[in-house]
């Protein structure tokens, strides 16, 4: 399942730098996101994290509405009232203590203390 997983997140990160899959996902990303410029590391991560939990169909949808706020508006997607309003602040913060290095100590945010 780790291996379909990271199968998976490689297909949306391609969804979203591209234009090879139907819908032109990468060409829109850049202009909606970041005028035409190739998409930041950050917005690649939005991009990938909530694709892969709530699908890459709605996610264009909201980028297509909203461009760079678009992450301001998470719980509009179909069943994400809940979960999705902050869904995506708690992924980040779990990356950011993750890749942490060993032995650096964070505070309950995930920022260098």
């Amino acid at each position: 399942s780790a291996r379909a997983a990271v199968f998976w997140i490689r297909l949306l990160e391609n969804k979203w730098t591209t234009d090879f899959w139907p819908g032109g996902y990468g060409s829109v990303a850049r202009k909606r996101l970041n005028g035409g410029r190739p998409l930041t590391a950050r917005q690649m991560f939005d991009l990938v994290t909530i694709s892969y939990n709530r699908g890459y169909i709605e996610v264009r949808a909201l980028v297509d509405k909203y461009g760079v706020d678009w992450t301001r508006h998470l719980a509009e997607l179909p069943g994400g009232e809940a979960e999705a309003a902050d869904y995506l602040e708690r992924v980040r913060a779990y990356t950011a203590v993750l890749q942490a290095e060993p032995g650096a100590e964070r505070d309950s945010a995930g920022t260098p203390g």
